[in-house]
């Protein structure tokens, strides 16, 4: 889409509802910065089409915690930098500096201006600014850059939240080592850019400190720059499910001055509208449970063991009024994945017009657990023949990710997906993984589970692409 600044040539400034001590009433939160920003979704446009939150994104706990904005996402084909194949509320792009250096990678300056300024979002998280030391850019000259970025935001009314730059790491393709780690020039271009983004914070320009919450003071002899251990990821670059969790304890208590508390998914799982046959978890005595499991399930769901040894004890209880399937975990010596899933598998979707938009989110409280390797939160669509066209997922994780130990309560929600008239019936389920020796007993609440029809995302984002 060719575009403008906003402000300019016809298009105001955003506005958000504020609330009467000043906060915002669920604003578009738009997210810019590089492949940090563009790793927290996944997208795949075919075979099948995947669109997933991943728990290596910050703004996914945030969100999951504090379901108080909008940051929708979407699925977009035509956007075929670094296999992006999305739009809306992420707009990463892998190797991406602050200025111009490819068409694929044109720059948060030149994006910003002709992409994220006309979705006129209320709030910008900018996250930028490592590879432009990476590539041994002065710090006058990153300084330059975020000044200029930092203040084209604000000129189109935006409220910016900048970043601090994360660490890096010794190991890993993406390490700082020249001549060697302890006296790499760029570990202290580094230290001038955060000591200067801090220096920014007051008025219409928020600081959040990420960099607090990940970096290791004593590394490097004493000099810092490397990350905390149990936080470094592989690369040494991009953060995993942990340090994801980490950076979003110091976004959580900025957004939640800035935003009103509120919830932007319908919590009520009788309230008219729900596909799913019991949503509410009513009844503990007709569910389907299978090898591995023992107890009850929910009338409408579906519970058994895939792999590993571990097993499961089932039960439906009701809390605070609030019917509950609680899933006690018992780990054995391997890694072990359980499904809990909508039944029957497919669910029909004849009444359901092709081009409408679906979302799956729930309500899900966690225990703390070493052991966390997956409860992930999935929608799919399947085609007549049974086949999947679409996967849709709300806390994936990757291949040796490990998800925080934490406790936490909140609302893990799939970004919305578009029904094709190849799309004929869709499953919902919770993929639940643990790790095989690891002692304690996991256990997963889940409650008011919702699939809806809700309304196209782009024209809250001010745009008309083609998904």
């Amino acid at each position: 889409m060719a575009g403008v600044a906003a402000g300019t040539a016809g298009i105001p400034a955003a506005s958000a509802e504020r609330f009467p001590e000043g906060r915002l009433s669920r604003p578009t939160v738009a997210r810019l910065g590089d492949s940090i920003t563009q790793f927290a979704e996944y997208a795949r446009p075919a075979g099948p089409a995947r669109l997933s939150r991943r728990a290596r994104g910050a703004m996914t706990w945030v969100k999951t915690l504090f379901p108080a904005f909008n940051d929708d996402t979407w699925l977009h084909p035509g956007d075929l930098r670094q296999n992006r194949s999305m739009r809306g509320s992420n707009n990463g792009v892998a190797g991406d500096h602050l200025a111009y250096l490819t068409p694929e990678n044109p720059g948060t300056l030149h994006r910003w201006e002709h992409e994220v300024a006309p979705m006129r979002p209320r709030v910008v998280l900018l996250s930028v600014g490592t590879n432009d030391i990476n590539s041994f850019n002065p710090a006058s000259a990153v300084r330059r850059d975020l000044r200029r970025q930092i203040s084209a935001i604000r000129a189109a009314g935006a409220i910016p939240i900048v970043t601090t730059v994360r660490p890096r790491g010794a190991v890993g393709r993406g390490a700082w080592t020249m001549p060697d780690q302890e006296s790499d020039p760029r570990y202290q271009v580094r230290r001038q850019i955060n000591d200067w983004v801090r220096a920014q914070g007051g008025g219409r320009v928020l600081v959040a400190d990420v960099n607090a919450y990940l970096e290791d003071p004593d590394s490097r002899g004493g000099a810092g720059g490397d990350w905390l251990p149990g936080l470094t990821p592989p690369d040494g670059v991009h953060p995993g499910p942990a340090a994801a969790w980490a950076e979003a304890h110091a976004l959580l208590p900025i957004l939640r001055t800035l935003i009103a508390d509120a919830n932007v998914y319908e919590t009520d799982p009788l309230a008219p509208g729900n596909l799913l046959p019991n949503g509410a978890f009513i009844g503990g005595d007709s569910g389907l449970v299978g090898w591995g499991v023992e107890g009850y399930c929910a009338t409408g769901w579906a519970i058994a063991r895939r792999t590993g040894d571990a097993r499961m004890r089932a039960h439906v209880t009701v809390e605070n009024g609030v019917a509950t399937q609680v899933l006690e975990i018992l780990p054995g010596h391997h890694d072990t994945t359980f499904l809990l899933r909508t039944a029957p598998g497919l669910l029909p979707l004849a009444d359901v017009e092709d081009g409408s938009w679906l979302r799956f989110h729930l309500h899900q409280e966690v225990s703390a657990h070493p052991g966390w390797l997956s409860y992930n939160p999935r929608l799919l669509l399947a085609s007549a023949d049974g086949v999947w066209t679409m996967l849709a997922g709300a806390l994936e994780t990757g291949a040796g990710e490990r998800l925080p130990s934490a406790a936490w309560s909140g609302w893990p929600a799939t970004h919305p997906v578009r029904k094709t008239p190849e799309d004929v019936a869709v499953s919902c389920s919770v993929q639940i993984t643990v790790a095989g020796g690891v002692p304690g007993t996991p256990v997963l609440r889940l409650s008011r589970a919702q699939l809806r029809l809700v309304p196209d995302p782009r024209p809250a984002w001010h745009v008309a692409d083609s998904p």
